[in-house]
């Protein structure tokens, strides 16, 4: 009975410091979503020059998957419910109502982009900051030249909600939800031109972390419905594309199409845009990095 007693007094706890860090951890990101970040916007001023918006298109679509998240239109797009995690409502960056393209000046919607801050300084929520904080200078400056080119569209957009297990994720830091704490704001774009090597694809693969995790060998995203489809391995293990060709691999990334002709699930974005170098700037890289067991995210 004593040993009983005992059991349920360890129990009891063990229940309650449980309650107490998820209590304290709450509380602690809802402090870190309250802070202004002190980030002097970019320098940035829009153009209508035609080689900068051409550039500005292709980095928006192809590599920044803008479109992707925030409609064709940019007025807003993806509605993503992750159950208790949040729902993310992509906003719209047209100057329509509703809008915040009317709101931000272009050097504000440059730090949204590279650092993840809104207008008021506080943290953007499940915007892919660090997918997009590697882009140059020239390449921030075409971007915000070539979302200043769609026509406004009225279209309000519910906010972004978090629920309590994706504030806790975000603070254990199994699933980074405050943009602005995943990059370091003092430290400039790498200096690596754009070309066919694994230190150029090593910066495209950033978008591919986000859901293949830090080793890019897949596995469960942590917290995720289970009607959510789990990410493959990218690795050159035999989980993972061993075996492929980069021709095999251009055809997935940019059909949806694997090698023995099944069809990746329509959660995989097609990276259709991608130029040849591209494709084998992240095929270098994914081939350089070590070959993991699937799962080992």
């Amino acid at each position: 009975m004593r040993i009983l007693k005992l059991s349920l007094s360890v129990v009891a706890v063990l229940l309650v410091g449980l309650l107490a860090f998820g209590a304290f951890q709450l509380w602690a990101y809802e402090s870190q979503a309250a802070e202004v970040w002190e980030v002097e916007p970019p320098r940035v001023v829009a153009v209508t020059d035609s080689a900068v918006l051409e550039r500005g298109d292709h980095v928006g679509r192809a590599i920044g998957a803008c479109t992707g998240c925030h409609g064709d239109d940019l007025a807003g797009g993806i509605v993503e419910d992750l159950g208790p995690i949040g729902v993310i409502h992509a906003s719209n960056l047209t100057a329509g109502e509703g809008g915040v393209g009317g709101d931000y000046t272009d050097a504000e919607l440059a730090r949204a982009i590279r650092h993840g801050i809104r207008r008021d300084g506080t943290s953007l929520r499940f915007m892919p900051t660090r997918e997009h904080n590697w882009w140059s200078d020239e390449d921030l400056a075409a971007v915000v030249s070539w979302v200043r080119t769609f026509p406004p569209v009225d279209n309000r957009v519910p906010a972004t909600t978090v629920g309590p297990l994706g504030k806790l994720l975000d603070r254990v830091g199994l699933l980074p939800i405050l943009s602005a704490t995943t990059v370091d704001h003092d430290a400039p774009p790498p200096d690596i031109e754009p070309g066919p090597t694994a230190a150029y694809g090593a910066l495209l693969a950033r978008s591919c972390s986000t859901c293949h995790g830090e080793t890019f060998a897949g596995g469960k995203i942590p917290g995720a419905p289970a009607e959510l489809p789990v990410p493959r391995n990218l690795t050159p293990h035999p989980t993972g594309l061993a075996g492929w060709t980069q021709e095999d691999f251009a055809r997935a990334i940019r059909q949806g199409i694997r090698p023995g002709g099944t069809a990746l699930h329509d959660f995989m974005p097609k990276f259709t845009n991608f130029t040849e170098t591209e494709v084998s700037a992240l095929w270098q890289y994914l081939q350089s990095i070590d070959a993991r067991e699937y799962g080992e995210r």
